[in-house]
């Protein structure tokens, strides 16, 4: 037993790499299993080859997107953080219908929101009056959503609720026989 006088302590590396097994998809679209270990400006793929012990990196240039687990971890730019502005980074998928997508960034954490189509991901305000109002604005097509938000209160944990009631109101509010958008940021 380690810690026993006369035995040595055994200690695992500090930044030993844990791996746990998910899929990826990279730029060109195909998709790979593999053992992966998740991070947000990269992540590791342990090598099948006994012999080589180093893991393959990938950063967001590489890869479209990636799963473990059942969470599925995206590439977001150009979003500013406290520290700075994200070039680019790995970010946790939180909810996605009809093309909206809600993220969080890890470092520091920030949730952020990608709308529909090819346009940059929104950072949204933690706190709750800033929230309302960055969602009023964002949803400011809904005839009465906007001044719900101004009344009641809610905050960034609500955000699936507030697009679930708004994307509804839009599919009910389309046009016949138009497609809603599906894209994925």
């Amino acid at each position: 037993m380690p810690g026993q006088p006369g035995m040595p302590m055994y200690y695992s590396p500090r930044n030993a790499v844990t791996f746990e097994r998910g899929r990826f998809q990279l730029a060109d679209g195909r998709w790979n299993d593999a053992q992966l270990a998740p991070g947000t400006d990269s992540f590791a793929v342990a090598n099948d080859d006994r012999r080589n012990k180093t893991p393959t990196w990938y950063d967001p240039r590489e890869v479209q997107r990636y799963v473990v687990r059942q969470d599925t971890f995206v590439v977001a730019r150009n979003f500013s953080v406290r520290k700075g502005t994200v070039e680019q980074a790995f970010v946790r998928q939180l909810y996605r219908k009809a093309g909206y997508a809600v993220l969080r960034y890890d470092a520091p954490e920030t949730l952020l929101l990608a709308l529909p189509g090819d346009g940059p991901v929104r950072v949204l305000p933690r706190k709750r009056a800033e929230f309302r109002q960055a969602m009023a604005e964002i949803l400011h097509d809904h005839p009465t959503l906007p001044q719900e938000l101004a009344k009641v209160d809610v905050g960034p944990e609500h955000i699936g609720k507030i697009l679930d009631i708004y994307l509804s109101w839009k599919a009910k509010a389309a046009p016949a026989g138009a497609i809603p958008a599906t894209t994925m940021p």
